[in-house]
């Protein structure tokens, strides 16, 4: 039998992390990828995952039953018409898809939030109390002499984050001559180690502390301590002239990797340490999304309704809480009666719940239970083009379809969904 000869596809955008890398090189034979040699779990992950369900395209269910997508979307159009309080959640899907899922929470009254939603409350919070100063992943790598990171864990999230922005091989910048990196973390990592990164280990949850001292000695305030969270006060005062001489300084951080109490106030303290540093030279900040679409959720939802994730349609007009409109809460307190998860980009399964639940997932997709309805959709990227907002936020990516398949997008059987509701 003659083996089907391999597409190759060149520039590839991978939807798969914040990133959103675009010099993949990509192979697809029979609807399997072979990815180019690149130190990055998560694109390895993710191309394997979708390689995994080409043998046999997954059939939507209902109760587990097998069925056809007509069946399937006119029940979820069902449970969520009798809905009184329906929670559209999971969100991890591209531009069109999210369009879709505001346009049905509008329409039957529905919650939004993200799978992400406490690591996107954490930065808005922050944003919402005293505004900050961002930039794009383009003029960090390409300007910035100075790049403070908050969290070590960055690294392990984003694999390819030091290749990318932090030491690259061309910035276009070449004024730049020299560039130091400092990372604030809980662990020391080897990432940087030849680039002569300096790791300052410190306990996650004293990273508020270390930079309310930072900002006490710029301002020329004193400090009634030796030492901050295990930091001397030598080696924070030694941080702080590297921060006044910095011509073009970065703060960057990512809200998902600081998950403690209060770690909104960590982001604040940052956003405030950047103001100060503004006072007499030039500094900004970076806030990073996670995976899943997760910008591009927040992105779209606060274009499409004036007001970030955690918005409610219940009262007829939107209504934001990030407390009380978060997927966990919700649904702890018996509140939703009905759940919608999107999850295009990976197998998670839905938050367990008594209430009826559908899902709209990748299929590879595995619930402990089978769930009243599950409908498998293409991943974007993938199985259909679409557009993904990059982790800064700033630019919406083209991702092109890179094989033929059977599987709709989330958009589509949205639309479906929308059409069988009763007027």
């Amino acid at each position: 039998m003659t083996a089907t000869a391999a597409i190759e596809h060149k520039h590839v955008a991978c939807p798969f992390c914040g990133l959103s890398c675009q010099d993949l090189r990509i192979n697809v034979r029979d609807g399997h990828f072979e990815v180019d040699a690149m130190d990055c779990a998560q694109a390895a992950c993710g191309y394997a995952r979708a390689s995994g369900i080409t043998n046999q395209t997954p059939s939507p269910t209902i109760r587990g039953q097998t069925c056809n997508i007509a069946d399937a979307t006119l029940r979820a159009a069902e449970i969520l018409g009798q809905a009184n309080s329906p929670l559209v959640g999971g969100l991890g899907c591209d531009v069109a898809g999210v369009r879709a899922a505001v346009d049905l929470a509008e329409r039957i009254g529905g919650t939004l939030d993200h799978m992400h939603g406490d690591s996107i409350a954490r930065n808005v919070l922050a944003l919402q109390d005293g505004g900050w100063m961002t930039a794009s992943m383009t003029e960090v790598r390409n300007r910035a002499d100075l790049i403070v990171v908050i969290g070590s864990e960055i690294f392990d999230a984003y694999p390819r984050f030091g290749e990318k922005i932090l030491w690259p091989e061309k910035p276009s910048n070449l004024e730049i001559k020299s560039r130091t990196v400092i990372v604030l973390g809980s662990k020391t990592t080897a990432a940087g180690s030849d680039h002569g990164a300096r790791h300052v280990t410190l306990p996650r949850e004293q990273l508020t502390d270390v930079l309310a001292a930072i900002c006490c000695l710029l301002r020329g305030r004193p400090l009634q301590a030796t030492a901050v969270a295990g930091i001397s006060f030598a080696e924070l005062k030694d941080i702080v002239e590297r921060l006044k001489q910095a011509q073009y300084g970065a703060i960057i951080w990512s809200a998902a990797h600081l998950d403690f109490p209060h770690s909104e106030l960590t982001i604040q303290m940052v956003a405030e340490l950047i103001a100060e540093l503004n006072n007499t030279n030039r500094f900004i900040g970076m806030p990073l999304t996670g995976p899943d679409g997760t910008a591009t959720a927040q992105q779209v939802c606060t274009w499409k309704c004036g007001f970030p994730l955690r918005t409610s349609f219940a009262k007829g007009y939107p209504d934001y809480d990030p407390y009380s409109h978060g997927t966990l809460h919700l649904l702890a307190t018996g509140q939703a009666d009905a759940l919608l998860w999107i999850s295009s980009f990976n197998a998670q399964s839905p938050p367990t719940t008594s209430a009826p639940t559908i899902v709209l997932g990748h299929g590879a997709t595995r619930c402990d239970s089978p769930p009243e309805v599950f409908i498998p959709v293409g991943t974007p990227g993938i199985d259909h083009a679409g557009l993904l907002f990059r982790g800064d936020g700033v630019a919406a990516l083209p991702l092109a379809q890179l094989r033929n398949s059977a599987l709709p997008s989330t958009a589509d059987v949205i639309g479906m969904i929308l059409s069988q509701l009763p007027r």
